[in-house]
């Protein structure tokens, strides 16, 4: 799956940087299609030489004011899919829009990949913030239409388990 697939099912320019919403549409299209998917909220820190920044993180404040300031994963079994981690390029990390990485516990993240430009970035359970569920973004109906797009890019004859895409 590419991020371009699953941003296009959620049609929304915000896919990006709307980590509940595009992280819980590609957990539900998953545990649709029969894989053991589950959202699961990360601290993220991303270093290089001494500069740090966070994405939901404890220790460092919000780049944007208002914004909840927590970030989610999609976690399948031990592997942790970062579905917007194209966020860190406002602090000038050249990524990817979306990322898979093993995880070394089994459904938490927990996980960590240096990047080619140098930047590595680590992603934990411990100090993430759980308020996500309280957010608009994780109201079933309000995602529904586009986890039923994605459900269909994925597996366009036959949506229902065991498609596998």
């Amino acid at each position: 799956m590419t991020d371009q697939l699953l941003y296009e099912a959620i049609g929304s320019e915000r896919a990006g940087g709307a980590c509940v919403f595009t992280t819980l549409v590609l957990v539900d299209a998953l545990a649709r299609l029969g894989f053991p998917a589950r959202p699961a909220a990360a601290a993220v820190e991303g270093r290089r030489g001494r500069v740090r920044f966070g994405i939901g993180h404890p220790a460092y404040r919000l780049t944007r004011p208002g914004a909840w300031k927590g970030h989610l994963v999609c976690m399948v079994g031990d592997i942790l899919i970062d579905p917007t981690i194209g966020q860190v390029r406002r602090h000038g990390v050249e990524a990817p829009s979306m990322i898979l990485v093993p995880s070394r516990r089994f459904a938490i993240p927990d996980a960590s990949i240096t990047l080619p430009c140098g930047w590595t970035l680590t992603w934990q359970a411990e100090g993430a913030n759980e308020g996500w569920r309280a957010l608009r973004d994780a109201d079933p109906a309000v995602r529904e239409p586009a986890v039923q797009r994605l459900v269909r890019r994925l597996c366009p004859s036959d949506p229902s388990p065991p498609c596998q895409p």
